[in-house]
């Protein structure tokens, strides 16, 4: 209840609801100090009585003995709860419309630049964003579903993630990097071709179950796929070898304190063996991707090549 109220306060910023609301404050402490001096009662009583009557409890146990008292009490009616049923309804609205916004992703905090845009949904997309909200990485997800599947703060467009006129609006041309993930090959399909189009430089992750459709996305130059049922089936495959394997590479990627991350080379490491530069590194090296493709280095030891990346098993940046 207390992150919805603060999520409601944060969105009330109308001039409108502030000026009801100093009002209806300013008109209570009014008819408390007006009641308290010709009641003859404490201040502290006054305001008790205020606060009963603006909010129409109205106990009973306290009530005017003369005609001034009488007057003011009138004059708090008739001002004060029509005033506060105004701020009520003021914040009503309000809440109402954050969430038919939300319902329908019209939310105003869509980042402009440097985010990760995730196209679609499936039931994994939900670990990734939740690991993006872990990390406090700027993204964005657009997809045709119902945003409560979504955790609340996460910025949503709700729209076919295949139609430009949708994609527009996640700012694409601008973004660090989208992920593309959906049900059906067809839609993923879809979406790279509609994002390769409208961003040909963003760099695109795209999940898919079919060799076929990696093999038309890498015709596309879009070359960064990942097929779930292979990654499945070898996970599976070489548990069967070492039934630990699985967990190892869990562990390696679901990992609160290490994450495997993808650097630059450094320049004293050209045409060095890839074994010097594991000896050298203060991380774990786990291979390098050149050439198109990833080396672990095991079988061979190459040699470091110009726009090489080395891929290391290291600390989270906190």
């Amino acid at each position: 209840m207390l992150p919805l109220l603060t999520l409601l306060l944060k969105k009330i910023s109308s001039k409108a609801t502030w000026i009801v609301l100093i009002f209806a404050c300013i008109a209570t402490v009014a008819g408390a100090v007006l009641f308290s001096v010709f009641e003859h009662v404490p201040l502290f009583t006054g305001i008790y009585w205020a606060i009963t009557t603006a909010t129409t409890v109205g106990y009973g146990d306290i009530t005017p003995n003369n005609t001034a008292g009488r007057l003011i009490a009138i004059g708090v009616m008739i001002i004060v709860i029509p005033a506060f049923g105004a701020l009520f309804a003021l914040m009503s609205t309000g809440l109402m419309e954050m969430r038919i916004r939300r319902l329908f992703g019209m939310d105003t905090n869509i980042p402009s630049s440097g985010h990760i845009v995730i196209l679609g949904y499936m039931p994994e997309t939900r670990i990734v964003i939740d690991e993006l909200a872990h990390t406090q990485s700027p993204h964005l997800v657009v997809a045709d579903i119902d945003s409560n599947v979504l955790p609340r703060e996460t910025p949503f467009i709700k729209g076919d993630p295949t139609e430009e006129s949708v994609l527009r609006l996640a700012h694409l041309p601008f973004a660090k990097q989208a992920l593309i993930a959906a049900p059906r090959d067809g839609e993923v399909l879809e979406m790279a071709i509609a994002v390769h189009h409208l961003a040909p430089d963003l760099a695109i992750l795209v999940s898919t179950k079919s060799d076929k459709v990696a093999r038309a996305l890498q015709a596309l130059g879009i070359s960064r796929t990942v097929s779930t049922d292979d990654l499945l089936g070898h996970t599976l495959a070489k548990s069967l070898e070492a039934p630990h394997a699985a967990e190892l590479l869990l562990r390696m990627v679901n990992s609160d304190k290490y994450c495997i991350k993808e650097v630059p080379i450094r320049t004293e490491w050209l045409d060095q063996p890839l074994s010097a530069v594991r000896k050298q590194h203060e991380h774990v090296v786990l291979g390098i991707a050149q050439n198109g493709e990833v080396i672990l280095g095991i079988e061979h030891d190459p040699k470091i090549t110009e726009n090489a990346m080395i891929l290391l098993l290291a600390p989270h940046d906190r």
